[in-house]
């Protein structure tokens, strides 16, 4: 009897020295986590340490897989952490992470400093292209645009007249090189004087008679702003006059005598004048 007790303690006694390293081996349940974030979204990681096995997850947001990725707008966010093992034992953690917000690419001093001298020397490429252009325009004859040099005619003028009054209209028909010769002013109202006269008036809607009369004189003295000082909507040069003549009036009329009689200077700077028009046809 004696020797079963002895066994028996025996047996026990190795029992609870073989349970001793089992229990040794169980240690306190700890969890972790940890969350991983790019632009636009969050990846959260469990896991534990110790406790008895199986264990069981539980995220804050109802999850219960050890890891899960979540979609997020930039901001810094929590997540906790609920760790069950079979001996019932709980542990819990939280874990925070932090999606930044996106980055404005900013210009450094010397970059706008590039960029302007950039903008700088493409505006004086386009400013030498323009200049180029105004200068190869203004190198070009135009028969579109003159200038009418500003003069008071004392009367009307046609072909056979002389004199200072026609020697002016001479310069005003010569501010249009495509119109008459400066090398052709003399004084003398002759053919070629009179084709000049018809082109102007029909370059600027006069009727085209070549006979300068009121109507040409008022559109030069208009454009010299000369044409009707007292606003009564007569031009000046036709101030008390009862019956005006237009610029188509008959050269040929008695009323249309020369302003001087011709000299023998006259003449010679007439038959000038005709030799001119022989050479030009």
């Amino acid at each position: 009897m004696n020797s079963m007790k002895k066994i028996f303690l025996s047996l026990a006694g190795v029992l609870i020295v073989a349970a001793l390293p089992i229990v040794a081996m169980a240690s306190t349940l700890s969890a972790s986590c940890a969350g991983s974030s790019t632009s636009t979204m969050i990846t959260w990681t469990a896991s534990s340490t110790g406790g008895t096995s199986p264990v069981t997850f539980l995220w804050s947001n109802g999850a219960t897989s050890t890891t899960q990725t979540i979609t997020e707008n930039p901001g810094t966010y929590s997540m906790m952490l609920q760790v069950t093992d079979a001996s019932s034992s709980v542990a819990t953690t939280t874990c925070s992470t932090t999606i930044p917000q996106p980055t404005t690419t900013s210009t450094s001093p010397a970059d706008q400093i590039t960029a302007i001298l950039n903008q700088i020397a493409a505006l004086k490429v386009q400013l030498a292209q323009l200049l180029s252009e105004q200068a190869s325009s203004t190198n070009t004859p135009s028969t579109t645009s003159t200038s009418t040099p500003c003069f008071s005619f004392n009367g009307d003028l046609h072909q056979g007249d002389h004199g200072g009054d026609v020697e002016d209209l001479q310069k005003v028909l010569a501010g249009d090189p495509a119109l008459f010769s400066g090398n052709l002013i003399t004084g003398y109202f002759g053919p070629l004087t009179a084709d000049a006269v018809k082109k102007f008036q029909e370059k600027y809607g006069i009727p085209s008679t070549g006979y300068f009369g009121p109507m040409s004189r008022k559109y030069i003295e208009d454009q010299c702003a000369k044409g009707d000082s007292d606003h009564n909507g007569i031009p000046d040069s036709l101030d008390g006059v009862d019956n005006p003549e237009i610029d188509g009036k008959d050269v040929t009329s008695s009323s249309s005598q020369p302003l001087h009689s011709e000299t023998e200077s006259d003449k010679t700077q007439r038959q000038q004048e005709d030799g001119n028009r022989s050479s030009d046809n």
